[in-house]
């Protein structure tokens, strides 16, 4: 054996399997943690909104009286003041059953 072996050759050789790691981790390692990184960049919105709902739940937060209100002018009203309009025992009995699809803390804003 050579003493300009373990100067050169192995040298050379180590050089070269370094280069062949960072070939290797530009053509395939890389693109892997960028498909990773593009998927949990991606779901950060929905990982937002879970946390808030996540922490709602911890509080154990309701909504509080009069949170359901959206809508109600345009439809419950409407079909209870159009069931007035009939007889009075079919008023009673449209009026019920509109009523009955509504929360109990609102029926009387209704009626």
């Amino acid at each position: 054996m050579n003493q300009d072996f373990w100067e050169t050759d192995v040298g050379a050789m180590a050089a070269r399997w370094i280069a062949w790691v960072v070939n290797y981790w530009k053509e395939q390692v890389l693109p892997l943690f960028m498909g990773f990184s593009l998927f949990f960049v991606l779901a950060i919105p929905l990982l937002i909104v879970m946390g808030i709902l996540w922490y709602l739940n911890k509080i154990q937060w309701a909504p509080e009286h009069g949170a359901y209100k959206i809508g109600l002018d345009s439809s419950c009203k409407a079909c209870v003041i159009s069931a007035s309009s009939t007889s009075a025992g079919e008023t009673r009995l449209a009026a019920h059953s509109v009523l009955a699809a509504v929360p109990r803390a609102l029926r009387s804003e209704i009626a």
